[in-house]
């Protein structure tokens, strides 16, 4: 079983460099944070993922990234504070109790998923979002004209039902419900 890895350690490491983000802006590696390069400042195996791959029509928030400096597609789930606290409004636990139940929940079905992938590399962040725990799906350049639409779609279909679905087991053993 491959395991998943740790998106907080991706980060301290500086073992990823995220070429665009979500809405398509590209950064360059030692430009200031907020210059906006152009698809000629992406090295050549980037800029094919940017020009072919990358969209903003999936409706998740897709990303050109380098991993341990091999170019890769990459996709992220967000789990943020508030749509916990929707999740678990009826639940009467402590704030701190449901937020770890819930990253721990996140964790699992982020373990899950990656169980489900035909190929790629799961990371779960914990608070690497301002607004909460954060999974990101990784699949080498090499694989994605074969399997990027299907991860995606594994992504879409099974993550979030089945978070929630744990996270209802979870906090329901955490306390009685209003």
């Amino acid at each position: 079983m491959k395991k998943i890895g740790s998106l907080n350690a991706l980060y301290q490491e500086n073992r990823i460099f995220y070429h665009c983000n979500a809405c398509g802006d590209i950064n360059v590696p030692g430009k200031p944070a907020l210059y906006c390069g152009t698809v000629d400042d992406l090295p050549a195996s980037v800029r094919e993922l940017y020009e072919n791959v990358w969209s903003e029509v999936d409706g998740w928030p897709e990303y050109v990234v380098t991993m341990d400096g091999k170019p890769c597609m990459a996709f992220s789930i967000l789990v943020d504070k508030g749509y916990i606290r929707e999740l678990t409004d009826s639940c009467t636990a402590g704030k701190d109790r449901i937020d770890t139940a819930a990253s721990e929940v996140c964790k699992a079905t982020a373990q899950s998923l990656q169980e489900k992938l035909p190929c790629g590399q799961v990371f779960y962040g914990e608070n690497t979002d301002p607004c909460g725990d954060e999974v990101l799906v990784c699949v080498d350049k090499d694989l994605v004209e074969k399997y990027w639409s299907e991860v995606l779609k594994s992504g879409k279909d099974n993550f979030y039902p089945e978070f929630e679905r744990r996270l209802a087991q979870a906090t329901k053993s955490l306390g009685e419900r209003k």
